[in-house]
């Protein structure tokens, strides 16, 4: 809770005859403030994005800049695009976070987990806790680090194509809300 607190002395004279004071409940203005602070810099994340693609045609530059902008609003664990290599392949075309080093280039079937279902479908999804967790594509945790146990993908569309997936982990359950999914969209 936040609280404005003001106090001020009851003057008789020369006389101090007592204080009166107000307290005000701020809490509501506080988050509203913060809400819109963090709003702010997700904008001005995707300014910083948008002028990266406009800047370089070097889409290894674009994606990593992608990747690099959206990492700390989400506070996720990894956050990897996935690009389709042919009909039968994702790359991993940049990743930040846990095995990002490790995870850059490496290929996973088209089919595969929930990057599958979302490059196939063209919809985003999002997992969190016990849900859907037998559509995680464990076999990549074997490079990355992380037991995912929430995670966030959207479809990377280029005209009426989907060209690739946007993912975010986290190891925690519930660690991404409807907002991270808002801001990948």
């Amino acid at each position: 809770k936040y609280y404005y607190d003001i106090v001020a002395p009851i003057i008789d004279g020369a006389r101090i005859r007592g204080i009166l004071g107000v307290s005000i409940d701020m809490t509501d203005r506080k988050l509203a403030e913060a809400k819109l602070t963090r709003h702010v810099q997700q904008m001005a994340a995707l300014t910083h994005i948008g002028q990266a693609v406009l800047a370089s045609f070097d889409l290894a530059r674009v994606l990593e800049k992608v990747v690099d902008e959206v990492y700390p609003f989400l506070q996720a664990e990894g956050v990897s695009i996935l690009l389709r290599e042919g009909e039968n392949e994702l790359v991993f075309a940049a990743s930040k976070g846990a095995g990002a080093g490790e995870l850059i280039g490496q290929r996973i079937p088209a089919t595969a987990g929930v990057a599958g279902e979302v490059a196939r479908a063209g919809r985003s999804v999002q997992i969190t806790g016990e849900q859907r967790q037998t559509q995680i594509y464990r076999d990549i945790e074997k490079v990355s680090g992380v037991h995912v146990q929430s995670l966030l993908a959207v479809p990377l569309v280029l005209g009426s194509e989907v060209i690739g997936v946007i993912e975010a982990v986290h190891s925690l359950p519930q660690a991404f809300t409807g907002d991270d999914l808002s801001l990948l969209e």
